[in-house]
């Protein structure tokens, strides 16, 4: 059974591994949306947060201004 190694801000990281880039990878899942990331070498950052939460931050915007 997979378990939670570590943490960082935005993510968990699992002892689930993978080749990517050839590299062996750990898995990592966004702590907001739970989705499972890709390769920390060429699809996301992991020092960064995940895109749901850029998303979620926009809707907030569009939310407030039709509430005005």
């Amino acid at each position: 059974m997979a378990t939670v190694i570590d943490k960082t801000d935005h993510y968990l990281i699992w002892d689930i591994s993978h080749i990517h880039c050839d590299e062996i990878q750990f898995k990592y899942q966004c702590r907001v949306c739970d989705e499972f990331m890709d390769c920390y070498y060429c699809s996301f950052d992991y020092d960064e947060p995940c895109d749901c939460q850029s998303d979620m931050l926009v809707s907030e915007i569009s939310t407030t201004k039709e509430g005005n």
